[in-house]
């Protein structure tokens, strides 16, 4: 059974106490049983809206619901006449209004089905919100704990960016400190080759001048008389020659060694060179490593400023939510208590009602007790009767009218007795005289016994019949 929030008193008043009745089979005892719906549905007043819109019911009070609908008190009055048997109106407000006439105002007589209703449905909202509140408790938790792993992820990477521009920076200062050496061993072997190139032209003029010395020298020889001192001369020379051309072909060794080693150190220069463009390249990549790491710690920086302002946001939102779960937590304390209080007062209504309907019982047996005596009663007055007509051969009412006597101005009980008692001994004193007065005297006595035994059931029935 579930209702919309403002319709609990529509419903209470639709149904009353017939709401906490179970459900039972077709030959179970007292309470709803499931019937067919109506072979010839009944339309309620015309702009009534029936109040199966406005709840969820079981099948088993789909036929009774179906003939309540929902109106605003101020349109039942002239709607009420419009309803078929068996139909009702209600108002939101716990008012009612019967087909028969009968209504009742929800002030005037208020529902404890509807109390309870909206009880259930202030404890099913109260539910949905502490499970609402649960859940946003339980996304700004994981949303906390998110933000902390990426907090220690950025610290992590900001390290890790730290170390590698440490490393970036000791490459680049070796990268300058082998570049300046290069550029030293570069400039050494340039003035090695300058020098080494300086010697060998000295040593070519030299040669040069030797060959012109040789050939004035043969020329000289010529013009010479005296060979023996020409060749001796020319010995001389030849071995000045010599000495000049080993000492070029050593000089030109010399040139040949220094242009390797100037080659080699051309070449080594130019792999210097290459690689100081590597290591500029390298430093280049470094220092956009390191702008972009740079950057990366900027916005790691304003993402470590918003993390931290976070915690602080979540910490309001976390206390803000506990807030409102310990004030949920209150109302549904309260609406607890009130549930409880509820349920008392309906176990007081309930056994109020057991105690009603014991009472109905101990009424209607006592009733039926009455009617018991009545018919005893009704049995022995016919018995007397026909006692009188054999024995008087009168009827009662006959009777009574020569006694001159009325029930109602007969004497008690206890004034008869007295009589009786009073004969008695009246009788005692007269002795045997007369054996039938006596006889008489028993019978009346047992008659009138019997008449004050069937007085006193009467009055008992009469009474029991006017509270019962």
């Amino acid at each position: 059974l579930q209702v919309e929030q403002g319709f609990e008193k529509a419903l209470g008043a639709a149904l009353a106490d017939d709401l906490r009745a179970p459900e039972v089979e077709a030959d179970g005892g007292s309470g709803w049983s499931l019937l067919p719906d109506y072979p010839e549905h009944q339309s309620l007043p015309g702009g009534v809206q029936p109040i199966t819109h406005h709840v969820s019911v079981p099948d088993v009070l789909a036929r009774r619901l179906s003939q309540v609908g929902v109106v605003e008190a101020v349109d039942a009055p002239h709607l009420q006449a419009e309803l078929k048997p068996g139909q009702r109106l209600v108002s939101p407000q716990g008012d009612l209004w019967r087909w028969d006439g009968y209504r009742t105002f929800a002030e005037e007589q208020p529902s404890a089905a509807a109390l309870r209703l909206e009880q259930l449905n202030r404890l099913e909202e109260l539910k949905q919100m502490l499970a609402h509140a649960s859940a946003k408790a339980d996304g700004a938790r994981q949303a906390h704990e998110t933000l902390k792993t990426r907090l220690a992820d950025l610290t992590r990477q900001d390290a890790e960016a730290r170390e590698a521009r440490k490393a970036a920076d000791q490459a680049l200062n070796e990268a300058n400190r082998a570049l300046s050496r290069t550029e030293a061993d570069r400039n050494l072997a340039q003035s090695r080759l300058e020098a080494l190139g300086l010697a060998v032209t000295r040593h070519e003029e030299e040669a040069m001048a030797a060959r012109k010395q040789l050939a004035e020298a043969e020329g000289a020889l010529r013009e010479l008389g005296d060979l023996d001192a020409a060749r001796a001369e020319v010995e001389d020379v030849k071995m000045t020659v010599e000495a000049a051309r080993i000492t070029m072909i050593s000089r030109r060794s010399e040139h040949d060694e220094v242009r390797r080693e100037g080659e080699a150190r051309k070449k080594r220069s130019q792999e210097v060179t290459k690689e100081l463009s590597g290591w500029r390249h390298r430093l280049e990549t470094a220092e956009k490593r390191s702008a972009e790491l740079n950057e990366r710690k900027s916005a790691t920086e304003e993402e470590l400023e918003e993390a931290a302002a976070t915690p602080a946001s979540l910490a309001e939102m976390r206390e803000e939510l506990s807030e409102k779960i310990d004030q949920s937590e209150a109302r549904k304390a309260a609406a607890a208590d009130a549930l409880s209080a509820g349920e008392g007062a309906l176990r007081k209504a309930s056994e109020a009602e057991r105690e009603a309907e014991r009472a109905a019982g101990e009424a209607r047996e006592a009733r039926a007790a009455g009617q018991a005596r009545q018919e005893a009663a009704e049995e022995a007055r016919g018995q007397a009767a026909h006692r009188i007509e054999e024995e008087l051969e009168t009827t009662p009412e006959r009777l009574l009218e020569t006694l001159d006597a009325t029930p109602d101005d007969m004497p008690k009980a206890e004034t008869l007795e007295a009589d009786v008692n009073r004969l008695k001994r009246q009788r005692d004193a007269l002795g045997s005289v007369n054996l039938r007065a006596e006889e008489d005297a028993r019978e009346v006595q047992e008659e009138h016994d019997t008449l004050v035994r069937e007085k006193t059931d009467l009055e008992e029935a009469i009474k029991a019949l006017r509270s019962g």
